[in-house]
């Protein structure tokens, strides 16, 4: 970030100001409010998250439904997130439009009305959307272990809150609370984006500068009075529950640091080392030497408060926690060995890139401004953090780990806190045994580049197809390649080759170690990963600019002569299978597959990606070969970057690579019949929520009608689209509903799911019914189709902010056979789109046999 061109005022009244302008013709408006769930008293639990819910319900300039569609119908996005210590609004649209984001967000947070008819509706969607945390194990492991560090209080209580504590909240309670908290000497704005700073100050003062200060302030500023949190003194170490799933899930948690503590850098460099990435030591140790866990990795969570040291595994029921002792093991050997000289330099570098990486975007820029001024008071933090991780040495991370996570006399803060789910109906005998607490005994100079503007797609005489999409902006760049494949060439016998392959391809080139390919991409802040979809295949890259030289020889190797080791096999085997075990415990994907199953009976696409228990159980190398050379050994291949390079240089370099025997990629039709009569399949899991998919056959990916499709989800999509508003909003029916679809070579699906309470769920299949039956009948209105149209041209220039966006489109494009540029083509096609076509679209789509699927 330009630090020079970056405006901070603090307003008459008290609120923070940050602007940062850029040349990006995206903004991003965030209004930070330095108030959590910490704030809360106990009968007040989840006040601070139901408050960012009723912001959006209506002022008295605006109604519910006025605020997202102003806003989805400029191309925007909004939306919202509570935490434990602030509560944060944000919105990103058109630069052109920024006026009117900041209008309405300064509108939502000082001028809410919270009238009653959209209270309770509401308050139904949050107690859903708590039943949907119920049935969620990351949500139950995390809060069990929040529990067991901190008790009932503070960072213990879950942010959402409780039933008992939503269920009795007034309308009159919660406007209490907010003219209580939400006081402008505890709000920041940040505005991100091409806009003139000193313009961006007189309006904000004209609207933000409204609010008066009626009252002083209920306290200071949280990063002036610190948090007065404390650790649970009464804990039991080991808290173990059964739970509706098919492995084992284990969080061991130490208490750690605040972010403004000076040995948060060692810490991160530690946690890092340890247990983040293929090459970190837990990684290498318990998953690829001793086979013992499908997962695991370590992270630092540093609030304000004591934060908490983490350590999280997944594993087979039949495996247990055997890990513990290796995993107890390896932390001991660290803090008495301390980290190597290239761990450090491996670590130092992801950390500083974390940074560089998350700079892409406007909001990914304006929340990390938004944090930084908030917490810590200084929008140079970062600066300032990373000097200090650039200066830390081997022997400041030993010591720091060592006193973090080794026992210490006397020292009860020192006992790791460990929390389990377990599948129901195991012997837990056999799986703890006599399980007791656990204390822890244990750059190269970049050369010039030159910019070419303009995107250009060459054919080579080695059936690559290179696309070039060069910017300037940011000195990164990403490289996707692909062809013709996955799930569609698969069969009964062979089902997940193509998703075992993209596991182990992506481990590196012949003649490497998967561990020495993954450190030198470490060293290189950089990334190289595969895929296997439905229709295709491929790899991709991303990397800064100044590692390209060294970076994209080990893309094009890895990418034409991978090792495919058939050891690595064996690893990506176990933890397939295991989770082939799991997709049962997610009812989402559960009710996906139930859906798929059903509509595309006889065609490849109603199997999942990942295969079957039979198939992957006995998959050998060789079909994992024949695969790759069947698809990628023999065809064309499409390969696109974006970002900034140097176009001779990749011209060159992509020139020089010698292919012999390959064809023009191609897919050949495949028959299929969608089902000619409704069908409706459920299965009965016993859980909070009912899951629901009710959908029809739909279009291929190069239907002339595909942008007419996207449209209509559009209308019926979004917080301000016809499903959320009528069945989320005014009957408060689920906390999710979304209309779904899916482009193939064949025909995809065109549909809508959602998530409610199992006593709803009749309501809510005949509110879906009723929704897609008013587009088949009656056309949009205009002031709806001109809403949808700037929603889709809005969303177009947000998501293509990123390199990886545009190299992706670029590069299916090519391969589907479209223009190589026709993202860019996006908003010529939107715009001559009719009421007429849209409803036209919808009879064919939804007059076909329905298929329904559940999970209750």
């Amino acid at each position: 970030m330009n630090r020079l061109k970056t405006l901070e005022r603090i307003l008459p009244n008290g609120l923070e100001l940050v602007v940062l302008p850029t040349n990006a013709p995206v903004v991003s408006v965030q209004a930070w409010v330095d108030v959590g769930s910490i704030d809360e008293d106990a009968n007040e639990a989840g006040f601070c998250h139901f408050l960012e819910h009723m912001l959006f319900k209506g002022t008295k300039k605006r109604t519910t439904q006025e605020i997202a569609g102003s806003i989805e119908g400029s191309g925007g996005e909004m939306n919202a997130f509570t935490s434990f210590e602030q509560t944060v609004y944000h919105i990103t649209l058109s630069n052109k439009k920024w006026e009117l984001a900041n209008e309405i967000l300064a509108d939502m947070v000082l001028g809410s009305t919270f009238v009653p008819t959209e209270f309770n509706p509401e308050k139904e969607v949050i107690l859903e959307e708590i039943k949907r945390g119920d049935d969620s194990p990351d949500r139950q492991i995390y809060q069990d272990m929040y529990s067991s560090l901190y008790g009932s209080e503070g960072y213990g209580r879950p942010v959402i809150g409780f039933p008992k504590t939503v269920s009795a909240c007034k309308p009159g309670v919660l406007k209490k609370f907010w003219q209580k908290w939400y006081h402008p000497e505890l709000m920041t704005v940040i505005v991100c984006g091409d806009i003139d700073p000193l313009e961006v100050e007189k309006i904000i003062l004209k609207t933000w500068g409204k609010a008066g200060k009626k009252s002083a302030p209920l306290r200071k500023r949280r990063r002036i009075l610190g948090v007065k949190q404390v650790l649970q003194n009464k804990f039991n170490s080991f808290h173990s529950k059964p739970f509706p799933m098919n492995s084992v899930r284990w969080i061991g948690a130490l208490p750690g640091c605040s972010i403004l503590d000076s040995v948060m850098p060692a810490l991160d460099l530690s946690s890092s080392i340890l247990g983040q990435g293929e090459t970190s030591r837990l990684h290498q140790r318990l998953f690829r030497q001793e086979g013992l866990v499908t997962s695991v990795g370590c992270g630092v969570w540093a609030p304000l408060g004591i934060g908490s040291y983490n350590f999280d595994v997944e594993t087979s029921v039949d495996k247990g926690l055997k890990f513990k002792g290796v995993l107890f093991d390896e932390i001991e050997r660290f803090c008495k060995e301390g980290p190597t000289t290239d761990e450090m330099d491996r670590a130092k570098i992801a950390i500083e890139t974390d940074r560089i990486y998350g700079s892409q975007t406007m909001d990914g820029l304006a929340s990390r401004l938004g944090y930084l001024k908030t917490v810590t008071g200084d929008i140079n933090f970062d600066l300032e953090y990373m000097a200090r991780v650039r200066e830390l040495t081997r022997e400041d991370v030993q010591q720091a780990s060592k006193q973090y996570l080794l026992q210490q006399t006397g020292a009860q803060k020192n006992v790791m806190r460990e929390c389990v789910l377990y599948p129901k109906d195991i012997d837990t005998k056999k799986l703890f045994g006599n399980n007791k607490s656990t204390v822890v005994n244990v750059a190269k100079a970049a050369k010039p580049v030159a910019v070419v503007q303009k995107p250009e797609m060459i054919r080579l005489s080695n059936g690559i197809e290179l696309v070039l999409f060069p910017r300037n902006d940011l000195p990164i760049v990403t490289i996707q390649s692909c062809t013709f494949g996955g799930l569609r060439t698969e069969n009964s016998k062979n089902l997940g080759v193509g998703n075992l392959l993209s596991e182990i391809w992506e481990k590196g080139p012949r003649g490497t170690t998967s561990e020495n390919f993954n450190k030198t991409l470490e060293s290189k802040a950089s990334r190289i990963d595969a895929f296997s979809g439905r229709n295709s295949l491929g790899l991709s890259c991303t990397t800064l600019t100044h590692y390209m030289e060294d970076v994209l020889p080990l893309f094009t190797k890895t990418l034409f002569d991978p090792a495919l080791d058939s050891k690595e096999l064996e690893m990506v085997r176990d933890v397939t299978l295991e989770e082939i075990k799991t997709l049962e415990d997610d009812s989402g994907r559960l009710v996906g597959k139930l859906f798929c199953e059903t509509l595309f009976e006889g065609h490849p696409y109603m199997y999942p990606l990942i295969g079957n228990q039979q198939t992957v159980s006995s998959m050998k190398p060789e079909a994992l070969i024949a695969q790759y050379r069947q698809t990628v050994g023999s065809s064309s291949l499409v390969v696109s970057l974006s970002g900034k390079f140097n176009v001779a240089q990749v011209l060159s370099h992509f020139e020089k690579i010698d292919r012999k025997n390959f064809e023009r990629a191609h897919s050949n039709p495949l028959s299929y019949s969608p089902p000619k009569a409704p069908r409706e399949i459920e299965v009965k899991k016993g859980r909070e929520q009912s899951h629901l998919i009710c959908g029809f056959s739909g279009l291929t990916i190069t239907s002339q009608e595909r942008y007419v499709l996207r449209l209509m989800l559009t209308i019926l999509g979004g917080q301000s689209g016809r499903l959320f508003t009528e069945l989320r909003d005014k009957q408060g029916l689920c906390y999710t509903v979304a209309p779904v679809s899916f482009e193939g070579i064949e025909a995809g699906y065109v549909g809508a799911y959602i998530g409610c309470d199992p006593a709803k769920r009749k309501q809510a299949l005949e509110g879906i019914k009723k929704e897609l039956e008013k587009i088949c009948t009656k056309k949009v209105s205009e002031k709806e189709l001109k809403r949808a149209k700037e929603f889709m041209l809005g969303r177009q220039h947000i998501d293509m902010q990123l390199n990886s966006s545009i190299s992706t489109a670029s590069a299916f494009n090519t391969l589907y056979g479209l223009p190589f540029d026709e993202h860019l083509r996006i908003p010529e096609q939107v715009e001559k789109i009719s009421a007429t076509q849209i409803q036209k679209l919808a009879r064919s789509l939804f007059e076909k046999p329905m298929i329904t699927a559940v999970v209750v």
